[in-house]
């Protein structure tokens, strides 16, 4: 925002973030109201924010700087978990209520809604098939509860989208398929990786 008045960091936290963030992101000053994202922060750079931090002693998650994403805020959270935790590690439980849209989010979500529900990945991986259905729930449960981006719900009211932390639990869906040959195998495979994003809802 060019009408914020600029803050200089106050102590050794905030100067030891305003200088990662103004090497990685390319900027000559960092005040410890501006906003991460807003300056041209994204996934990987957070990443790597993560890292240097660690690094000079600083402990952040991932999670962190989207749910802080001002130095002045970082800063506090490390503090805070500094006393809360004689400078060690803590977990800090599963994320809720609404969050930001990121730019790149809002630049996908004001586009052509033709084909949003579709605009998606997918990989076909192969396993050992000792591993269960149940075993592969149990993964999904903890990646979710770990990675709190990978529970976000999406709702759009009046022309505007907005995001937050959902609750749901992911679940494996398993098909057994009979074929004569590996080809009919291969489009029958085929067949349920195309109903399967055909059923995806961003909602």
């Amino acid at each position: 925002d060019p009408n914020q008045t600029y803050r200089a960091p106050r102590n050794e936290a905030e100067q030891a973030l305003a200088a990662i963030w103004q090497e990685l992101l390319g900027v000559e000053q960092v005040g410890i109201d501006d906003n991460f994202f807003e300056l041209g922060g994204d996934s990987i750079i957070t990443i790597q924010v993560v890292s240097r931090a660690r690094k000079q002693g600083y402990i952040l998650q991932v999670s962190d700087l989207f749910s802080s994403q001002t130095i002045a805020q970082l800063a506090a959270l490390i503090t805070s978990q500094q006393t809360n935790d004689n400078k060690t590690q803590t977990e800090q439980g599963l994320l809720s209520g609404p969050v930001r849209l990121l730019p790149i989010q809002q630049w996908f979500l004001g586009q052509d809604q033709g084909g949003i529900n579709h605009y998606n990945q997918d990989v076909l991986l192969q396993i050992d098939k000792s591993i269960t259905g149940e075993e592969l729930n149990t993964v999904l449960r903890f990646l979710v509860a770990h990675h709190d981006g990978l529970r976000m719900r999406y709702q759009q009211s009046e022309n505007q989208w907005l995001q937050e932390y959902g609750s749901c639990q992911p679940s494996i869906q398993l098909y057994e398929i009979e074929a004569a040959d590996e080809q009919s195998a291969a489009a029958a495979i085929n067949n349920i990786g195309t109903s399967v994003q055909q059923s995806l809802d961003i909602t």
